[in-house]
């Protein structure tokens, strides 16, 4: 296999590992706000468990992208799309373990009425499993304008 085959199959399985950690977190922010509503203990341990998961490809994809970087040698664009890969998929575990602290929450407070407090969450939530997929594939099409409307939203979610 020829340097350039085989780089394009390592990156390609980035890609791949990127889209899965994707998927994790969006199923975590699915569970969470269903945790929460129901105010679903089982449930709520069951994200946390999975938090590990997403720890485990973060390290996955981490480990990767310097492999990439230490055998390949990367330049230009190839460069940036590794580097990249190596900013968002903190930025994706984050978002994970944000789930898994409402989850905590969910666990410690038992409490019926703390649905209707935090009224703003579940569109924060849906808001956010909304980018998570989006940047998700941007990443993976290089689509730059894409992933510039998807850094506008992220005030929706700030706010």
């Amino acid at each position: 296999m020829s340097a350039r085959l085989g780089f394009d199959y390592e990156l390609q399985l980035l890609k791949d590992n990127l889209a899965e950690m994707g998927h994790l977190i969006q199923n975590a922010i699915d569970k969470c706000m269903y945790a929460f509503k129901s105010q679903d203990e089982t449930l709520a341990k069951e994200i946390i468990a999975g938090d590990r998961d997403i720890n485990d490809i973060e390290k996955t994809i981490e480990a990767r992208c310097l492999s990439l970087i230490l055998k390949q040698q990367p330049v230009a664009r190839d460069l940036r799309i590794v580097t990249t890969a190596l900013k968002v998929v903190t930025d994706m575990e984050r978002i994970g373990d944000q789930a898994a602290d409402i989850a905590e929450l969910i666990l410690r407070e038992k409490r019926d009425e703390i649905y209707n407090l935090t009224e703003h969450i579940p569109e924060m939530a849906k808001e956010t499993k909304l980018m998570v997929g989006d940047a998700v594939e941007a990443f993976i099409n290089v689509d730059i304008e894409k992933a510039q409307e998807i850094k506008l939203r992220d005030d929706v979610v700030d706010d």
